[in-house]
């Protein structure tokens, strides 16, 4: 359905919502835009700005391009709070979205959002407690830039993918940020770039992979914490001169701790329970990962189908068969592959649970929902009694559920 193309929308105060919004900006009842407009900004500063207001409200489903200028931005929330941006394609402006100077006790989320071709994908500027949630923030110069005195905000789940310049720049005593599960890949310069006294801040379960360099955090930059992440093929995978002012560990997993990451170049060994025998040299100081991760997640989900032919992550059957091989190697653990069927399950290449839950305690990186047995047909909603059902037309499907493996001992 075409969209009704719109200028402009600034709302400036708490009872500036014009004709354009519906609802009366309480939480349950935030206002709304009254269609899923085209805004075509058209070369002013901003497609909507929401200024000096604390009314709940919801932008969603629109398109919006077209904004120019130092503070140009697709939409603009200056001392506007409470605002939700979902599901909208924000593209070609200087500044896809830009958030400044909310209050603590507010909160912006930004969720599921196509954010591309901007100049910057999202400008966080002395901002707190803003969420970034599962958008595609692609094509971009800078993905994310946080500056100033941003703190305890999340980045959680995004593709920050493809970004000519840094995929998330945290700059000038932004603090207590979390960035988690997010894949950074394919960045041309920094996947996370930390500079002028960026610091405490959270960075865990993400996929760098690809940029010029993964992770740089600069001298200046104290008591960052990078821990769980997989840095994989980058140029330089991280770079840190700071000489232990930040943590790329969180102590030995044997003991309390959580371990440090998963390194596509280590060339240390095993120790025998998933951890590396040497530690990691993080480039340009001293610091290092002492407990880096040998094992990398498989990065299957309970339930995933893989329709005839697809594969994970660029790897067929086979090659994830091999990978579980290698894990399985690393560990200690000699796996017997077997290939079954009767008349109610499809033919299966698996391996005995009690093999199974031996490979899970052995390696943190595969936890207790997550199995490894790998099945093969096109059986339709055939259900073999261990919560796994294969519906339609699929080739693969693979099970993580740790009830879910029909090859008992």
């Amino acid at each position: 359905m075409a969209l009704t193309v719109i200028g402009p929308i600034l709302v400036d105060g708490n009872d500036d919502f014009g004709e354009k919004w519906k609802g009366s900006g309480t939480e349950t009842d935030p206002y709304k835009l009254r269609e899923d407009y085209e805004i075509d900004a058209a070369g002013n500063d901003y497609g909507i700005k929401i200024v000096n207001s604390e009314q709940h409200v919801e932008i969603k489903d629109c398109k919006i391009h077209g904004a120019s200028g130092t503070r140009g931005a697709g939409i603009h929330m200056e001392y506007g709070d409470n605002v939700k941006i979902i599901n909208n394609e924000i593209y070609e402006n200087d500044i896809g979205i830009f958030n400044e100077e909310n209050a603590m006790d507010y909160t912006t989320t930004i969720e599921g959002n196509d954010i591309t071709n901007n100049g910057t994908g999202i400008h966080i500027f002395k901002a707190k407690g803003t969420v970034v949630k599962r958008n595609n923030i692609s094509g971009n110069t800078t993905g994310i830039y946080a500056y100033q005195n941003t703190h305890d905000c999340e980045i959680l789940e995004n593709d920050i993918s493809s970004n000519s310049g840094h995929g998330i720049e945290l700059e000038e005593y932004t603090a207590y940020n979390l960035i988690k599960g997010n894949t950074i890949k394919g960045n041309g310069k920094k996947g996370i770039y930390c500079h002028h006294t960026a610091g405490n801040n959270d960075i865990t379960e993400n996929t760098i992979e690809n940029n010029e360099t993964g992770i740089r955090i600069d001298g200046d930059c104290s008591d960052n914490k990078s821990w769980k992440n997989e840095f994989i093929g980058n140029t330089v995978q991280a770079s840190d001169p700071s000489d232990g002012g930040n943590d790329w560990d969180l102590g030995d997993p044997a003991g309390s701790g959580e371990g440090g990451n998963y390194w596509s170049d280590y060339q240390g060994a095993d120790r025998g329970d998933g951890v590396g025998d040497t530690p990691y040299d993080i480039a340009d100081g001293t610091c290092q990962d002492g407990y880096p991760l040998v094992v990398k997640d498989i990065g299957v989900v309970w339930g995933e189908k893989i329709e005839a032919g697809a594969s994970i992550d660029g790897a067929d059957v086979g090659e994830i068969k091999g990978e579980i091989d290698g894990i399985a190697e690393h560990v200690g653990l000699d796996i017997t592959w077997e290939e079954f069927g009767d008349d109610d399950l499809p033919a299966v290449d698996g391996i005995k649970s009690a093999q199974a839950k031996e490979l899970r305690s052995k390696t943190e990186k595969i936890d207790t929902n997550r199995h490894s047995t790998v099945y093969s047909g096109n059986e339709t909603e055939v259900d073999q009694g261990h919560d796994v059902t294969v519906e339609g037309e699929y080739d693969t499907i693979i099970s993580t559920s740790s009830d879910s493996c029909p090859l008992e001992e």
